[in-house]
């Protein structure tokens, strides 16, 4: 549902993610070379020949920023700032749609964080999978596919890490989506709490409560700290465990490498570019996992936003009115009931929670 914020710029989109995609091919063709000059240096055959595959190592290099560089203008112009526009005023529609009752069972200063940090979290989500995951899975799949092709053994041991680094963040996910969501809870409940704070500071100033009132937030503020804290020293210790993951398979791949070298199975030039590959993959793979608390987090103020924008309007407006010209009579209240709306659950959760 994300990625249908672009259904209206799919032709823009397709340039940049056409772009994306030859932008990891050739940063795959460096490599190639590099490889291949160190294997000519090492015989020694021709120095111009050596020369030539240096030259066309740096020509890539050199494409693939211009290329980027390319890319970014075009994310930037047609992409980035236009969808942004076109999700903001979706949300003003949306918004807009709903009865003035609904408005005023709302806390508005909830409802504005949601809709400000869900439309940013949004779009972020949306660039992340279509710039940073498509062009790892990507280069992920050629890599394997080119080792298997030419080094099975290789490809063996760094496909089984990437497949134990995947198997983990799915039971990462899985077991803390739930303290993710609780802690967003939190986190939404300690700043409502503290706009009505600011909204109340004369009423409270006028019955002299600035001390309980202090002391009340003070203490709503320290819970959530104290649970943020908790959930963020549990993603660390995840992450931790998935750099190691990383390393060791690298660290696999380069002994097996070497030994190969030993038994005449492998030249140093290809090593050092199956290392290049490597690297580059690993070092994608480990800034994806230091991003992974900011990705759940995202997915949680998506989520919310989702569900704020979802709710349907308690009062919709006919197509085709009738138009009464005269109209008499009067108006008779019957069998009239009031109620405060129900709290949704985790509200009552972190309510019970909080000291009062």
């Amino acid at each position: 549902r994300m990625l249908s914020i672009y259904s209206g710029h799919k032709k823009s989109v397709a340039k940049v993610l056409g772009l994306t995609f030859i932008l990891t091919a050739l940063s795959l063709v460096g490599p190639f070379f590099y490889g291949k000059m160190i294997n000519s240096l090492q015989t020694k055959e021709n120095f111009w020949y050596s020369i030539a595959l240096a030259s066309i190592g740096i020509i890539f290099t050199i494409i693939n920023h211009a290329l980027s560089f390319k890319r970014n203008m075009i994310d930037m112009k047609e992409t980035y700032f236009p969808i942004q526009e076109y999700v903001r005023m979706q949300t003003i529609d949306r918004y807009f749609g709903l009865s003035i009752g609904q408005h005023s069972n709302q806390h508005s200063g909830v409802a504005q964080e949601i809709m400000s940090s869900g439309e940013h979290a949004m779009q972020t989500l949306a660039r992340t999978f279509i710039q940073r995951y498509l062009p790892l899975i990507t280069r992920c799949v050629v890599i394997s596919g080119i080792l298997l092709y030419w080094f099975p053994l290789l490809a063996l041991i760094l496909i089984s890490g990437l497949f134990v680094f995947v198997l983990y963040k799915y039971k990462f996910e899985k077991k803390y989506s739930r303290l993710i969501k609780k802690r967003a809870t939190k986190n939404l409940s300690s700043n409502r709490h503290r706009g009505e704070l600011l909204r109340g500071v004369r009423l409270i100033k006028s019955f002299n409560k600035e001390v309980p009132m202090r002391e009340k937030y003070r203490n709503r503020l320290k819970q959530t700290t104290s649970f943020s804290t908790t959930v963020n020293l549990y993603i660390f210790k995840w992450d931790s465990i998935t750099s190691l993951i990383v390393s060791f398979t690298i660290l696999a791949v380069n002994l097996t490498g070497i030994r190969m070298i030993f038994t005449g199975n492998l030249t140093t030039g290809d090593l050092v570019t199956v290392m290049m590959w490597c690297n580059t993959m690993s070092g994608i793979i480990e800034s994806i996992g230091d991003e992974y608390q900011q990705l759940l987090d995202q997915k949680e103020k998506v989520t919310r936003f989702f569900k704020l924008i979802d709710t349907p309007p308690a009062i919709t407006e006919i197509k085709k009115p009738v138009i009464l010209e005269k109209v008499e009579g009067f108006i008779d209240f019957k069998n009239i009931s009031f109620s405060y709306p129900p709290t949704p659950k985790d509200e009552e959760d972190d309510m019970a929670t909080t000291p009062t």
